[in-house]
């Protein structure tokens, strides 16, 4: 009798353990899952911060490139009030007088005078 109860014992104590592993490994795993999570949180809200940051940064490029041309284009209009065409074509520059006589110049990366 002695003997059936160390085994029975040894049974339970067999069960209990594998009770513990199988909650440990859920409890883990739940863990492991909701770390997953609040990381892939932390990383949406990091990148929807800086998307809205180069949006905004879009937004006053373009408004900025916007003013630059009404510029460009009030320029021109007083130059040829003045007998001077200027003609903007790409990277190509093309400045016509009254003579017709045509000076053309490329724009370059640095900041140069055109000769």
């Amino acid at each position: 009798m002695n003997t059936a109860f160390f085994s029975e014992a040894n049974i339970l104590n067999l069960l209990l353990l594998a009770i513990a592993v199988i909650g440990g490994f859920i409890a883990y795993r739940t863990g492991h899952s909701k770390a997953t999570l609040a990381m892939e949180a932390r990383a949406m809200t990091a990148m929807q911060a800086e998307l809205d940051a180069v949006r905004l940064r879009v937004e006053r490029i373009e408004k900025e490139n916007s003013r630059l041309q009404q510029i460009i284009t009030t320029i021109q209009t007083a130059l040829k009030k003045r007998g001077l065409i200027i003609t903007i074509d790409g990277d190509l520059i093309s400045i016509q007088d009254q003579g017709g006589i045509t000076t053309h110049a490329a724009l370059t990366n640095g900041v140069q005078p055109a000769p």
